[in-house]
Order: C-alpha cells, then sequence, then structure tokens
C-alpha cells in the first residue's frame, strides 16, 4: 500500500510587490491590504461611492489598517491620528490614501508577476 504525500497549498510564500510610503522620517510598508480592509471596503461600498466627508472618513479608517503594520503596539485609531497630525496638506494625506489603497484598484494585491514568490 503505498502513500501519497499530502497536498499543500502554502500561503506564506505569496507575497506582494513591495511598497513604502515615507512620511515624517518613517517607512510605513502598504504591500499588504489585510482581508478584513478589502470585506469592508467592499461592504461600504455604496457609500464610498458617493464621495462625502463620511466616505473619507473611511478612507482614511481603512488606509491605517493597511499601514498599521508599520506602527507596532498601536492601534488602528492611533495610526490614523498619526497619519492626519504626520501630513503636511489634504493633498498629501489624498495622496497617501490613493498610494496605499491603489492594490484594490488595480488588482496588484497579488504577486506582482502573478506567480508565488518565495521568501528570500
Amino acid at each position: 500500500m503505498s502513500t501519497t504525500a499530502p497536498e499543500v497549498l502554502d500561503l506564506d510564500v505569496i507575497l506582494p510587490p513591495k511598497r513604502i510610503v515615507k512620511l515624517a522620517g518613517k517607512e510605513i510598508d502598504v504591500s499588504a491590504v489585510p482581508a478584513r480592509t478589502v470585506l469592508g471596503i467592499i461592504r461600504e461600498r455604496e457609500k464610498l461611492r458617493e464621495g462625502s466627508e463620511e466616505s473619507l472618513d473611511l478612507l482614511l479608517d481603512y488606509t491605517a489598517q493597511v499601514c498599521a503594520g508599520s506602527f507596532s503596539g498601536q492601534t488602528d485609531k492611533e495610526v490614523r491620528e498619526w497619519l492626519v497630525e504626520n501630513t503636511r496638506d489634504v493633498d498629501q494625506l489624498l495622496r497617501l490614501i490613493e498610494f496605499a489603497l491603489e492594490p484594490l484598484r488595480t488588482g496588484a494585491g497579488e504577486a506582482s508577476d502573478g506567480k508565488n514568490r518565495r521568501r528570500r
């Protein structure tokens, strides 16, 4: 009787392309968009399409979730406040939001070459 090796899906080898934001002397890794962020955006898509003040608040919350990995020990709310306090103006804040959430618009949340990337 022969045994076959189990089939393994190794999700740890799938890495998105590295994406960094430099702000106020800090490097913020925005490479990975957490699943909870993606699900939240899907759930709130109608509000986000309205372009209201509430939609800007939601986008800022989602941006803080993406940036949170670079702020160990801080809550999403604290990260959000740090981002607001350390951007020079609204234009810079909007560019941060756009860059952090860009993989959702372009579908670049997967490895850039469409294949699994191995950690080095």
